[in-house]
């Protein structure tokens, strides 16, 4: 949770890729931009240590700005510079598949080794979105306050969430996407809602290994405009392929013998 300070903010943007609202304190925008070009992958490899995804929407953002000064941003360069790129990540991930495509067939197996790199190849990013102030901030907040999240017992109000507001804004944009050198895939992505009384944003990765593995790390951002806290829940999961796909044949089981 974090505590917010507040002044009124308004939407105004020339930039027709740039959307959003004003509401209240907040300034809400998304940037919807095409495929990064050459010359900006280029730049982007620059920070980032790992070869780049196939499909990667770099210019492409949310920001939730406070008229604090306090901006939460969600992107994908910042999300990929929390991606391992050690060569033990790589190792662990080896091992792993190895197992698996290993009691299946040769040739699948060379696939593996096709896949493997020096880095964690499925892009696994535990990113939760990137809190910083910008100048302004300094006449709302001292300098010994710290601009982060602090531990909190105050969670998302799904019964809030669930009423039905009227939507004032709504948005979704890809991150990035790779299909992991056809062995499955690799997607993170980020959704906003802006009702009247609060706002709701949830940013997904989403990984898929052929065989293997699913995995989903989530964060999810709430705000009431009543109130001051900005409240970030974080969370984590994966199983087996194998599970999955029995969980998936249970379900549909269920669906014709209620």
């Amino acid at each position: 949770m974090f505590q917010l300070k507040s002044t009124v903010l308004c939407l105004d943007s020339s930039d027709k890729t740039v959307t959003g609202i004003g509401i209240g304190c907040w300034r809400i925008t998304t940037t919807k931009k095409p495929i990064c070009n050459a010359g900006e992958l280029d730049s982007i490899a620059k920070r980032v240590t790992i070869p780049l995804p196939e499909m990667l929407f770099g210019n492409n953002s949310l920001k939730l700005e406070h008229s604090s000064g306090i901006v939460f941003e969600f992107n994908a360069v910042d999300a990929l510079e929390l991606v391992d790129a050690s060569p033990e990540a790589a190792d662990k991930i080896k091992v792993a598949c190895s197992e698996q495509w290993t009691k299946t067939s040769s040739k699948e197996h060379e696939k593996i080794h096709h896949v493997i790199k020096p880095y964690d190849w499925t892009y696994t990013t535990n990113h939760k979105g990137k809190l910083y102030q910008t100048e302004s901030a300094a006449n709302h907040y001292t300098s010994g306050d710290p601009v982060q999240f602090q531990p909190s017992e105050v969670g998302i109000n799904i019964k809030k969430l669930m009423e039905p507001e009227p939507i004032g804004f709504h948005n979704e944009l890809i991150l990035f996407e790779d299909e992991l050198a056809d062995n499955g895939i690799a997607i993170l992505n980020v959704r906003v809602r802006v009702m009247p009384t609060c706002f709701f944003v949830l940013q997904r990765f989403f990984m898929r290994v052929d065989g293997v593995l699913f995995r989903i790390h989530d964060t999810r951002v709430y705000h009431e405009f009543a109130s001051d806290a900005l409240i970030r829940e974080y969370t984590t999961w994966e199983a087996s392929y194998d599970v999955v796909k029995q969980v998936n044949r249970l379900t549909r089981q269920l669906k014709f013998h209620p």
